[in-house]
């Protein structure tokens, strides 16, 4: 999760592309943030939270072996 102004979003993204990438994981095509302060109600942008998600490709979550194939069948 990212807190803090939107501009300096880019910090947490390259925080979590380097965890990714030492844990070998692969983030699949897609990504969104999920804006859970709204900069209306909170004028300190250094409390906005922004959720990050990076959903993995199938691949690199077995080869992780955060997931195992066969408990599917």
């Amino acid at each position: 999760m990212h807190v803090g102004p939107f501009d300096e979003m880019q910090e947490t993204y390259s925080a979590v592309e380097a965890e990714m990438e030492e844990r070998g994981l692969v983030a699949g095509d897609d990504m969104w943030e999920e804006y859970l302060t709204d900069p209306d109600d909170e004028v300190d942008a250094s409390l906005w939270e922004t959720r990050l998600f990076f959903p993995l490709t199938t691949e690199d979550v077995t080869d992780a072996g955060l997931a195992d194939p066969d408990e599917s069948r």
